[in-house]
């Protein structure tokens, strides 16, 4: 330690008055009185002297011509002089130095002396110098590699290539290693590979980083080449992937779980319509708070440094109580929890067809060997899932460890998850009582296993029992069932027995479900169902406008495979879009075998990612053929945007194209259907965008414009604007962007649209709706009834323009809502009178409703009349009777399809007949409203 002279008051203040310590004490002090000298204000002069001698002088990083010296500081140095074997090499400042330029296998003496404006140190101190040989063995090291090359890049990784040493020492393994600081430092990645290897891949990096990647090749005694560098610059991370296989569980009238599988992000965000709710770096996320009954959208959007995924939505309801009291004529049954687009009888298909708005959800159950009541329609396992045996052979456990058979009902949907069966108890503790349960029973067994599991969650209140079993049912009854169907074979079942033990509905199959017995039912009091009502793909008539005209005729309710599409009050109205979710609507299936493999049904399929198009295998031959099932849009003005990509050139027809229909008034479009009605945008691979008005097989243009030359694998952008008086189509993709329009309303106001394609794969994706309302639509006018029942009616308006929905009203209470101009109203009491109320709406607002023609009194027709029967027969003349009916004010008489006469009281003679001849005499009650079903009578006149 150097010796230092002190002046003035910095004397008293150092060592008389702050250490106590006279100058025998210097040296053992001297640490601390550097320390606070530094710290010191003004006040006195610190005059250095020669430093003392550096101490710790090391090597380090020897080979065969370099090493590194390094030495802890000398107080009051202000810098080095480096001697190799007593020459003085150079003079540094910095404690460290990298000596080059040795020859190997040599002994060298290094001496470090510390310097300052005063002097030298001796340099005689032990831990100023330091002896050492280089590296060196007999034989010479190997020759550098050549050609170090950068391979792969990414954000956390460098992969390097070099072609092996020729001739020289033999390579023995190479050493890689990398530098983040320009050389300065380097980290050894490995000193081990292989020597038959000439690459590798440095891990570990950070993103968008300049690097120094460094090669060296080692001989069997660590004899080292000279070293070969190469620089790379790793890249930037990169949004992630997003997540997959979104789902909902453990809904409630509060609360659900989303559940996905992990992406390559670091974390996710949560969403709920449109709003960011949450972040989570799990797997799944409580979602709190919600209100019962209520559909939301929710995103997944994963996370990491550059940004966040495009996000994966999921619609999800939340569960609110319903009981046999709250049913709403008419409405549709969700049969085996839609099958035809959902794995049937699942959880995840009641779950499913639940989240697209049904609450009338059909279960077929069979008693397992241990008493407990599975979803499953058939008694074996054979037909539906990948097991077999019948049912009686499996228990609760491994019932549910059973998985349904993708195979066989959607064999080409890509990423269909694997769905397990379930319990009757699985469904009454997932949805307790948010739904109907519309039970299939088959023996008493059945009612009592079943009345079981209700009285064990309190849900006798929510079970519609049904069966094709009268006794299981009379049984049923006796047990304390309160709403029942019982399925019927006319001509082979008791109608006064059914009605004797207290059925309210029966049910036909719509092949044998006639007007008479339609009038027959409801002449007893029995509410009328009809099932299943299903059609094949491509159709040519759509099974929707098949339940408008059951409706008209007066059935309650039908059973369905596609019930969210079938429903007559538009209950599958989407306010939000529906395309950035792959959930396997109606059209939105690949193949559909119905239980056979021999009879596909051809629909558009999703292509992967965000995407959803028709493939080559999905149409046939070169039909055009329109199967995207399209929510209805409620707004009078919006505009559709959307990408199509041609994945591949058509085979040879240059006038190829992927298409969006629009604007039709029903949900099924083809070239060869006659009902196909709207307005048809096209982009041919020509280029050409077009305009076309379709009216059944009569097909117009109204407008086209010519775009740039399609691609294989180019992204067009797509924009249709939809407005009271006109439609714009536009491409958005190209500069400049090109439009054509088309000044035509003849289908404005209905709002179905799906995609479609001609001779051409066709990816369609991102697909947006945008309302653009600016003004609130006007009253409706023309509200009237027609198709007056006793106990129903049909409601049609002429349609606003500018609306995009309709809100119907009985008597101030609202009770549907449609975008179109009918709506069927049940549940009403014959002979009265209702006042109803159509507001008209769209994304601006509501229309008054006040307007003579949006709202009125309307009337139902009497009840059908009862016991008729015919007397005094003869073999020309008999007298027929019935009961009275309530309100009417006069009855029709038909002697077939023929009207006799219309009397007011209730009897009439008939007259002029043949002897020995079959009639059959309907009955209609009347009044002002309209007439009830025609009550049969059949009648044999005598000889």
């Amino acid at each position: 330690m150097g010796k230092y002279r002190v002046f003035g008051s910095l004397f008293d203040r150092i060592f008389r008055n702050d250490l106590n310590a006279n100058f025998d004490d210097i040296d053992k002090d001297i640490t601390d009185i550097m320390k606070r000298l530094t710290a010191l204000e003004q006040g006195g002069n610190v005059v250095p002297v020669v430093p003392a001698d550096v101490t710790g002088l090391a090597v380090s990083n020897l080979s065969f011509t370099t090493l590194t010296l390094t030495w802890s500081a000398s107080m009051g140095a202000t810098s080095y002089d480096i001697y190799k074997n007593g020459v003085l090499l150079t003079n540094v400042s910095a404690p460290t130095f990298n000596v080059t330029s040795l020859t190997s296998n040599t002994l060298y003496t290094f001496k470090v002396v510390a310097k300052n404006s005063v002097g030298s140190a001796p340099g005689t101190g032990s831990g100023a110098s330091i002896s050492t040989t280089t590296l060196g063995s007999s034989q010479a090291a190997p020759n550098p590699v050549t050609n170090l090359q950068v391979g792969t890049v990414t954000s956390n990784s460098i992969s390097v290539t070099w072609t092996a040493p020729s001739g020289g020492t033999a390579v023995a393994n190479y050493e890689v290693a990398y530098s983040s600081d320009g050389g300065s430092t380097y980290t050894v990645a490995s000193s081990a590979v292989n020597p038959g290897s000439t690459s590798y891949t440095v891990n570990g990096l950070n993103p968008s980083k300049a690097y120094i990647v460094r090669v060296v090749a080692l001989d069997a005694s660590s004899n080292r080449s000279s070293a070969v560098t190469v620089n790379a610059t790793t890249s930037s991370i990169g949004l992630p992937n997003d997540v997959t296989n979104l789902n909902v569980t453990n809904i409630t009238q509060t609360s659900l779980t989303l559940n996905w599988t992990a992406s390559n992000g670091t974390s996710y965000d949560i969403y709920k319509d449109g709003v960011k709710i949450g972040n989570t770096t799990q797997t799944s996320y409580n979602v709190t708070g919600l209100s019962s009954g209520i559909q939301y959208t929710f995103k997944v959007k994963a996370i990491n440094a550059s940004g966040e995924s495009a996000g994966v939505t999921v619609t999800a309801r939340t569960t609110g109580n319903i009981t046999i009291a709250d049913m709403k004529l008419p409405f549709v049954v969700a049969h085996g929890g839609g099958e035809r687009i959902y794995p049937e009888h699942t959880l995840y298909a009641y779950q499913n067809v639940f989240n697209d708005g049904c609450k009338y959800i059909e279960q077929d159950v069979q008693i397992l060997g241990d008493g407990t009541v599975a979803c499953i329609h058939d008694n074996t396992v054979d037909v539906v899932t990948t097991g077999s045996g019948p049912v009686t052979s499996f228990n609760e456990t491994t019932f549910r460890q059973l998985i349904f058979d993708n195979n066989k009902f959607f064999p080409t949907a890509p990423g269909y998850p694997v769905v397990n069966m379930s319990t009757l108890e699985d469904v009454f503790k997932t949805f307790n009582a948010s739904i109907l349960y519309v039970i299939e029973i088959k023996s008493n067994s059945d009612v009592d296993n079943i009345l079981a599991l209700a009285n064990k969650y309190q849900l006798q209140d929510n079970i519609v029992w049904q069966t094709m079993v009268p006794t299981a049912m009379e049984y049923a009854i006796q047990k304390g069932a309160k709403m029942t169907m019982v399925g019927c074979d006319p001509g082979t079942l008791d109608l006064n027995y059914l009605k004797s033990i207290g059925v309210k509905y029966t049910g036909y199959n719509t092949n044998q479900l006639t007007d008479e017995l339609i009038g027959q039912m409801k002449s007893m009091g029995f509410g009328v169902a009809t099932f299943t009502l299903n059609g094949n793909l491509p159709k040519s008539q759509t099974d929707r406008q098949a339940w408008k005209g059951w409706l008209d005729r007066g059935v309650d309710f039908t059973f369905s495979d596609e019930p969210v599409y079938l429903s007559g009050n538009d209950s599958h109205v989407k306010l939000k879009d529906t395309f950035d979710t792959q959930r396997w609507y109606h059209g939105m299936i690949p193949f559909y075998y119905d239980k056979s493999p021999t009879v596909p049904y051809y629909r558009g399929k999703f292509s992967g990612g965000n995407k959803w198009g028709l493939r080559t295998v999905d149409y046939l031959g070169t039909m055009f053929v329109h199967q995207g099932w399209g929510s209805p849009v409620q707004a009078g003005n919006y505009k559709i945007k959307f990408d199509l990509t041609y994945p591949a050139a058509p085979p040879s027809d240059t006038g190829a194209w992927g298409t969006i229909v629009f604007e039709s008034p029903i949900d099924n479009f083809n070239n060869v259907n006659p009902t196909s009605f709207g307005y048809q945008c096209a982009l041919r691979w020509n280029g050409q965008l077009m305009l076309w008005l379709k009216n059944g097989t009569s097909t117009t243009v109204l407008g086209s414009v010519s775009t740039p030359q399609m691609v294989a694998g180019q992204k067009a952008t797509i924009e249709i604007e939809v407005t009271p008086t006109a439609i714009y189509a536009r491409r958005l993709d190209t500069t400049p962007t090109y439009e054509t329009t088309a000044n035509d309303v003849t289908h404005r106001g209905s709002h179905y649209f799906f995609f479609g394609s001609y001779e051409i794969d066709a990816d369609f994706s991102n697909a947006t709706i945008t309302h653009t309302d600016a003004v609130i639509p006007i009253d409706v006018t023309g509200l009237n009834s027609t198709k007056v029942q006793a106990t129903g009616l049909t409601l049609n308006w002429t349609k606003s323009a500018n609306a995009g929905s309709y809100d119907v009203y009985q008597d101030g209470a609202k009770i549907g809502s449609t975008t179109e101009s009918i709506f069927y109203v049940r549940g009403l009491k014959p002979s009265t009178n209702y006042n109803f109320k159509v507001i008209a709406k769209n994304s601006k607002g509501s229309s008054a409703g006040s307007g003579s023609g949006a709202n009125g009194t309307l009337s139902t027709s009497p009840k059908e009349v009862a016991n008729p029967l015919a007397n005094g027969i003869g073999s020309t003349t008999l007298t027929l009777k019935w009961d009275a009916s309530t309100g009417a004010t006069s009855y029709d008489v038909y002697n077939g399809s023929t009207l006799l006469g219309n009397v007011t009281s209730p009897t009439y003679n008939v007259t002029g007949l043949t002897a020995n001849t079959s009639y059959k005499f309907y009955i209609y009650s009347k009044n002002a409203a309209g007439k009830s079903f025609g009550v049969p009578v059949t009648v044999t006149t005598t000889s």
